[in-house]
C-alpha cells in the first residue's frame, strides 16, 4: 500500500496524502493552514528512509505569509470595549501546541492607554479584544493600528508582522449626558437612571443591535440591588421605550 509507504511531514504536522500516481513519481497531500514563517518539508519511505530533497538536503522548505484580509468591525467607540475578528493567513493558534506564538500591540500613537488582547486564535481568524480604557479625544476619527507579531516562543524572534486597521469614531461612541441620582446612599437599593445615545451612523452596522437608542437620547435604567458583601450590587439594564443596551453591568462597587 502506498499510502501507508509513504509519509510526508510539513513542520510538525502530518500531511495527509490523498493521491500516488500510479507509478508513484507523483504524490499529492492535503495541508492544513500554516502559521506564519519558514518550515522543513520532509519524505519518508517505509524501510528505505528519508528522500534526498532538491538540493541533496534531506528537507526542502516552504514559506508562509502572515496577511490580515479583513476585519470586523471596522470602526467603534473611542474607549474601547470591541471585540475585532480579524481574517488572513499565518496566523499562530492560541491556545498554541508549537513553538509559534502570536501577540498584538498598538503599532504607533494611541489616544490613550490601549491594551490589546488576543483572546483567541487559528491560523486564519483571530479574536481581538480592545479593552475600555480613558481616551483623549481631539478629532471626529482616529486610525487605530493594530499589529499582529508572529513570533518564536522559545527564541522571542519575531517571524512576522502585520497591521490591522481600526477607526475611532465619536459617531460610533455612545454617550451618556445625564446619570440619575448622583448619590446613593450605603448599603440601600435604587434604581439609577443612564440618558444616553449614540451617532446615527452606527445604526444597523454589523454587531450593534438595532434596537439601540440613535440620535435623540434614550434612558436605560440600571436597578441596584445589594449583595451579600455589602457594598457591591448587582446591576442589570432594562432599555426604555425598546432599547436593547448590548453592554450588562455585571457587578458594580460603590465604595
Amino acid at each position: 500500500n502506498q499510502s501507508t509507504d509513504v509519509s510526508v511531514t510539513v513542520g510538525e504536522q502530518r500531511c495527509s496524502i490523498t493521491d500516488i500516481a500510479a507509478d508513484g513519481s507523483n504524490i499529492t497531500c492535503a495541508l492544513s493552514a500554516l502559521s506564519a514563517g519558514e518550515v522543513a518539508i520532509t519524505l519518508a519511505v517505509a524501510q528505505a528512509g528519508y528522500a534526498a530533497m532538491p538540493g541533496g538536503g534531506s528537507t526542502a522548505r516552504i514559506t508562509t505569509q502572515l496577511l490580515v484580509t479583513s476585519c470586523s468591525p471596522t470602526r467603534g467607540s473611542y474607549h474601547g470595549g470591541v471585540l475585532l475578528n480579524a481574517a488572513g493567513a499565518g496566523f499562530a493558534a492560541i491556545p498554541s501546541n508549537s513553538s509559534a506564538q502570536m501577540e498584538v500591540t498598538v503599532a504607533g500613537s494611541a489616544p490613550g492607554p490601549v491594551a490589546p488582547a488576543i483572546l483567541s486564535a487559528t491560523n486564519t481568524v483571530a479574536m481581538v479584544r480592545l479593552p475600555r480604557y480613558r481616551a483623549s479625544v481631539t478629532a471626529a476619527t482616529r486610525q487605530l493600528t493594530l499589529q499582529l507579531r508572529v513570533y518564536d516562543g522559545v527564541t522571542n524572534a519575531t517571524v512576522a508582522l502585520a497591521a490591522v486597521p481600526y477607526t475611532l469614531d465619536t459617531a460610533y461612541t455612545p454617550s451618556v449626558t445625564r446619570v440619575t441620582p448622583a448619590t446613593l446612599e450605603p448599603f440601600t437599593a435604587a434604581n439609577l437612571t443612564l440618558t444616553w445615545s449614540v451617532g446615527a451612523a452606527a445604526a444597523g452596522i454589523a454587531g450593534i443591535n438595532d434596537s439601540l437608542p440613535v440620535g435623540a437620547a434614550s434612558n436605560v435604567r440600571v436597578l441596584l440591588q445589594s449583595g451579600p458583601r455589602g457594598p457591591v450590587y448587582a446591576c442589570g439594564m432594562v432599555g426604555e421605550g425598546g432599547a436593547k443596551p448590548q453592554v450588562v453591568v455585571a457587578a458594580s462597587n460603590f465604595n
